[in-house]
């Protein structure tokens, strides 16, 4: 009871096995060093001692759940996750909000949003950021959206980058009004082309092929010409930029962008931005 987690417990164990050390070293004579770092030996049985005690801690003191436990479980759920192997998706939305409430807990205390999110995760072995961007995607593909703005309501105020939570938000409200989702995004891609970034770009175009709207497309593809430094970056705006245009009904257009397509793709070249099917691409959003 007189410590809250499993890091308090090693350190004071750590501090009394260096004491008796110390003390052993008042023996010694003045010419002797004194050395006060633990050696390779000494460290190792450190780290099994402490993990010994973070797996005891896990088991018996599970009421007192301290910040490397929530993220050990998280990490846990995160792993079984990405490898497809979740039991229970009720044991992953746990882990979530036991790391949420983490968080706020700790912003109740006087620290930043920031300061909170960047001290916290340092304690997770996962890219926190990336698997709520993979998660929600996941949940919006498969038109769980409640739960998906439940998750950006209560992590979005923490998330350094924030404009891919708000691609999520107007995906969802596209859900429910076509039109008010392309004014999103229309808004969300007019903020961000100050700093523009690819890969933002292209998933906005993902996102119009299921909801097209050509006048956004024709925009946001012209501008992300000028981004394109590989060739499978190029590759993959050609194909969505013709699977907007057949969701539109403009299957000739679509048809010559996908003709495009398969030309480079059939016969692999370095990429140029003198490469005159740049020309002719950007001639085609036109």
């Amino acid at each position: 009871d007189e410590y809250d987690s499993p890091e308090e417990l090693f350190d004071h164990l750590i501090a009394d096995q260096e004491s008796e050390r110390d003390e052993g070293d008042q023996n010694q004579t003045a010419q002797e060093p004194n050395n006060q770092e633990p050696n390779n030996q000494e460290q190792d049985v450190q780290d099994h001692i402490y993990l010994i005690i973070f797996e005891l801690w896990r088991r018996v003191a599970c009421e007192k759940q301290s910040i490397s436990i929530i993220c050990d479980e998280l990490d846990h759920q995160i792993f079984l996750y990405d490898q497809g192997q979740t039991a229970s998706v009720e044991t992953l939305e746990n882990a979530l909000s036991s790391f949420h409430a983490a968080l706020e807990e700790n912003v109740d205390q006087g620290l930043s949003r920031d300061e909170v999110f960047e001290a916290v995760s340092e304690y997770l072995a996962n890219d926190i950021q990336l698997f709520m961007i993979d998660y929600i995607s996941d949940l919006i593909e498969h038109q769980e959206y409640q739960y998906a703005e439940e998750l950006l309501e209560q992590f979005y105020p923490y998330m350094p980058d924030k404009k891919w939570f708000d691609l999520f938000h107007a995906r969802i409200i596209g859900s429910q009004d076509i039109r008010k989702g392309h004014e999103l995004l229309a808004k969300i891609f007019r903020h961000e082309s100050v700093t523009p970034d690819l890969q933002f770009n292209l998933d906005i175009l993902s996102y119009l092929v299921s909801l097209p709207d050509y006048e956004l497309f024709r925009h946001v593809a012209v501008r992300s010409l000028p981004l394109v430094q590989e060739e499978d970056e190029l590759l993959e705006l050609l194909h969505i930029a013709s699977d907007i245009c057949h969701s539109l009904d403009m299957h000739e257009k679509g048809d010559a962008l996908h003709a495009l397509f398969d030309a480079r793709k059939s016969s692999p070249k370095a990429f140029s931005k003198d490469d005159p099917d740049l020309a002719q691409f950007e001639k085609m959003l036109k």
